[in-house]
């Protein structure tokens, strides 16, 4: 007992002054003599000025206030240290666990600072600080069993991360993140470490960015994502921090752009996009952001603009178009945004003015060429008017009038079997087309022989044949003939199949 209580005092001599282990024996052997000894004789007492004290007295007065230094300032108990307001120290040692229970300071094995704050049976238990190697503050607030149950985590340079709830070392529950400027940067539910459950994002500045769920620390659910002026910007579904599901894009007026389906950020499946006024723009199938499939276009004033099928964001397969001011304007097929295939034009009553071949957005005569009667009546219906013509060589040639269309084709019988007759040309008879054909025709040839004076993609011949005069122009293997009256008026165009463009005089 006497050398446990002399020995803390007598260790840091031994290691200052390297005092031998002798004298510590002596010292204790000495203080036991003097608490044994039975008989009291005159050597028993120490004269202290006009009295005399007895040694055992001594004796036991140091004792008491050696053990009083021991335990109130060496190795105080739990008790001594929150009486006195002492902060122990502990060293964590690999197979020796701390017992502790009250407020102490831990140091890892390595000698780093550890933590500050209350232990209970030595683990970490109610108010307390976490720090990192280099001894910064790393984590504080309250601990359970071990661990940080709810507080808040520093920067190595003090600066706030997070305030909140914390479940095995990581965020959990309901918490708050913080820019380096100190502004909230996202506040809500956390699950692993990562935002997820319901929560809102903040920019730097504190301006709302998100408010709804998220996943694995991105947009996913339902959310409202807002622009930088606070206006909403989208409502709907998000996955994977993008657009997907059903949702609503805004303009920053707050006029909808949009409304449908979305797939990774884009407009998919059936969506609505709107003009600026707020009126529909389109309805019906998206694709990777483009119209695709079946669907609707529309002016701005709200009349119909195409009705049919969309390829890559453009007319293409079975359509409808119309005029600004609703009137239908052409049905049949279309391919790169113009008509292009079997169609037909139709007039301001609705009937058609032109059913046929189309190619690259304008009517396609050539098409007719080399078919058969019997296809043309499928097509066009019943000639309502045929005529027989004679030709200088004897073969009867038949000629199908299509009044209603302003089309007629003249027909031929095959040289190779004949039983079988043929398309041999088309004539039209509508002044617009016709003036339409021969002006495009003149503006192709002209601006081909400015750039090359040799060129043999389009040919044309002038002849006057009394009493009319004829444009005859040879591009792609066909024959144009434009037919005038003495008056220099168009009056009939004639296609029909001839020798490969050739460069003509004229």
């Amino acid at each position: 007992m006497i050398e446990t209580m002399i020995k803390p005092f007598i260790a840091p001599l031994k290691q200052t002054a390297a005092l031998p282990k002798l004298a510590v024996k002596k010292a204790a052997d000495a203080c036991k003599t003097i608490l044994t000894a039975k008989e009291v004789t005159k050597q028993s007492y120490v004269p202290i000025g006009n009295y005399y004290v007895q040694k055992k007295l001594i004796v036991i007065v140091a004792l008491v206030l050696l053990a009083l230094v021991y335990f109130i300032w060496i190795k105080p108990p739990a008790f001594v240290s929150r009486m006195f307001g002492f902060v122990p120290t502990f060293h964590e040692q690999t197979g020796t666990p701390l017992t502790y229970t009250g407020k102490a300071k831990v140091f890892d094995q390595a000698g780093w600072f550890k933590y500050e704050g209350e232990l209970k049976d030595g683990v970490f238990q109610g108010p307390g600080k976490l720090y990192d190697p280099k001894g910064r503050l790393n984590r504080q607030g309250e601990f359970d069993k071990g661990q940080l149950a709810s507080g808040e985590e520093l920067g190595p340079d003090g600066t706030l991360l997070y305030r909140g709830g914390f479940a095995e070392g990581l965020y959990s529950g309901t918490g708050t993140l913080f820019h380096p400027n100190g502004k909230i940067r996202y506040q809500g539910e956390f699950q692993a470490g990562i935002p997820a459950g319901r929560g809102k994002a903040f920019d730097a500045n504190g301006k709302v960015m998100y408010e709804g769920s998220f996943t694995g620390g991105l947009y996913a659910g339902d959310g409202t994502e807002y622009n930088s002026d606070g206006a909403v910007k989208y409502q709907g579904q998000f996955l994977a921090g993008k657009y997907n599901g059903a949702g609503k894009l805004l303009a920053e007026s707050g006029s909808v752009l949009y409304e449908g389906g979305f797939t990774n950020g884009s407009y998919s499946g059936e969506g609505t996009e709107y003009f600026g006024t707020g009126s529909a723009k389109y309805k019906g199938a998206f694709m990777a952001g483009r119209y695709s499939g079946t669907g609707q276009a529309y002016y701005e004033n709200g009349n119909p603009k195409y009705s049919g099928d969309f390829v890559a964001g453009v007319y293409s397969g079975n359509g409808e178009a119309f005029s600004e001011n609703g009137q239908p304007l052409y049905k049949g097929r279309f391919a790169g945004g113009l008509y292009d295939g079997l169609g037909q034009l139709l007039g301001k009553d609705g009937k058609p003015t032109y059913l046929g071949f189309f190619r690259q957005g304008q009517p396609d005569y050539t098409a007719f060429l080399g078919m058969t009667g019997a296809k043309i009546e499928e097509l066009l219906g019943k000639a309502p008017e045929t005529i027989v013509v004679d030709t200088p060589d004897g073969t009867p040639e038949l000629l199908m009038s299509y009044r209603n269309y302003r089309m007629a084709f003249t027909v031929k019988l095959s040289q190779s079997d004949p039983q079988t007759t043929y398309i041999a040309a088309v004539k039209l008879t509508d002044p617009d087309t016709i003036e339409a054909l021969a002006a495009s025709f003149e503006e192709r040839y002209r601006k081909l022989v400015k750039d090359d004076p040799k060129q043999i993609l389009l040919a044309k011949t002038s002849l006057s044949v009394s009493p009319d005069e004829r444009d005859i122009y040879i591009a792609d293997s066909y024959v144009y003939r434009f037919l005038y009256s003495p008056t220099h008026t168009l009056k009939e165009l004639e296609v029909s199949g001839g020798q490969k463009a050739e460069k003509t005089k004229h």
